[in-house]
């Protein structure tokens, strides 16, 4: 539990300090409540810094179903481009840990409850148009009108049911390695602003097989191949000074599910690299912050319904 305390002492000027608490968490909403102490977290506004640096790229990563099963796997590639940023395996999924839910609030910046995005609305084909909270990509088309935006999935309601429609995101589908080739062949034929590229088959193997199992591992390891292969593009393509590179997930899993506020469903990998980036292994960091943590990076125009926010000390300045 978080408390801010003024003490004043005799004889001294009042100063304040903070003092920051945990206790065991019990109920799903303590266990988002809990994580986070407010000297670790605050936004960094534009006009505290004018002069910051802006990226012209941000791809993110998302690997559906990974958790922070990353540390009992082989990824010399996460291992060898997130050493020189920022990495954490104790992001804090959205509750519940569902793919839609989870997504959404990554794209959103808000809490399930107010996106209302689930897995049967999105799977269903419905649009989300929600004026008064949009996704990254609708920010950064409305301050960019131009921008080249694309999303790669293989589940494809990522952008027929998460992202907006009728904002000019460029879209493909397939298998994982499909997805991969795709993604490095448009990064390094049309070095996009805003791209989202998404991995599905560690999901799987979770759901048929077991999350934590040979299976689900060895998909997660081939993943890593295909983070490198993306990363690797982004440098091709003459874009890796100015991008914001992130790999994360949605949620993990326990048993051949998830839903629930087990730690193997609750925490998830966080990685992210760029040229103001923070090299840290410690930031506290909910999933919904992406959402700040892009629209910082991009000189977007951020939401004041939000809950979501830019660690302190995620970017240099």
């Amino acid at each position: 539990m978080m408390k801010s305390r003024y003490v004043l002492l005799a004889g001294l000027l009042p100063f304040l300090f903070l003092s920051c608490k945990s206790t065991k968490q019990q109920s799903s909403s303590e266990i988002e409540k809990n994580q986070f102490c407010e000297e670790d977290i605050c936004i960094q506004s534009e006009e505290e810094n004018p002069e910051r640096f802006i990226y012209k790229h941000v791809i993110i990563v998302g690997i559906d179903g990974a958790g922070a099963f990353e540390a009992k796997c082989n990824t010399p590639n996460m291992d060898s481009i997130f050493a020189k940023g920022i990495w954490t395996p104790n992001c804090i999924a959205s509750i519940p840990p569902i793919s839609a839910q989870c997504w959404g609030s990554m794209m959103t910046g808000v809490k399930p409850a107010l996106h209302q995005l689930n897995n049967d609305r999105v799977e269903s084909g419905i649009e989300y148009d929600n004026p008064v909270y949009p996704t990254i990509f609708k920010l950064a088309r409305e301050t960019n009108p131009d921008a080249k935006l694309a999303a790669f999935a293989g589940w494809t309601p990522i952008y027929t049911g998460i992202i907006e429609k009728n904002i000019g995101v460029i879209t493909d589908t397939g298998n994982d390695e499909e997805i991969a080739d795709k993604a490095c062949d448009f990064i390094k034929a049309e070095k996009p602003d805003l791209m989202f590229v998404y991995f599905e088959s560690a999901d799987q193997k979770g759901h048929s097989l077991g999350f934590g199992k040979k299976e689900y591992l060895e998909a997660l390891e081939k993943i890593d191949g295909y983070v490198g292969k993306v990363y690797d593009a982004v440098s091709e393509a003459g874009m890796l000074d100015d991008t914001l590179f992130i790999v994360t997930a949605d949620h993990g899993g326990a048993g051949s599910g998830h839903g629930g506020i087990l730690p193997s469903e609750m925490h998830v990998y966080f990685g992210a690299v760029g040229k103001t980036v923070n090299k840290s292994t410690r930031l506290k960091f909910k999933g919904r912050d992406l959402a700040s943590v892009v629209c910082h990076a991009m000189n977007l125009k951020t939401n004041g319904n939000w809950a979501s926010e830019v660690p302190k000390k995620f970017f240099i300045e």
